[in-house]
């Protein structure tokens, strides 16, 4: 099986996701206990807490992204050479097994 390499827009939106569902529930633990601390505000429980959720889930999602993205920057594939060498050898010792395992005619 052939590793296809993902575009770098798929990176980081795989990290952007990944971030932001941690960033959402970060937001939620930081935004229920401001209120219970502090108190609701102008804006309402629901609306303190959506603040801080969006808040939160934004900055680690973009971190998350940009670190996804920059962390698998570096990393090579095989090339086609390669691949092609690993099927000739595969190739070579599926016709070859006779040699080393011989079957009993009986």
């Amino acid at each position: 099986m052939v590793e296809v390499e993902t575009s770098n827009l798929e990176k980081f939106s795989r990290g952007a996701i990944s971030g932001a569902s941690v960033g959402l529930c970060i937001g939620f633990i930081y935004g229920t206990f401001n209120v219970l601390r502090v108190g609701p505000g102008n804006s309402g429980v629901v609306g303190t807490i959506g603040k801080s959720m969006a808040g939160s889930a934004a900055s680690f999602g973009f971190f998350m992204g940009l670190g996804s993205l920059i962390r698998s920057e570096g990393r090579k594939l095989p090339t086609n050479s390669l691949i092609n060498d690993n099927i000739k050898n595969i190739n070579y010792l599926n016709n070859n097994t006779s040699l080393l395992f011989k079957k009993n005619k009986n």
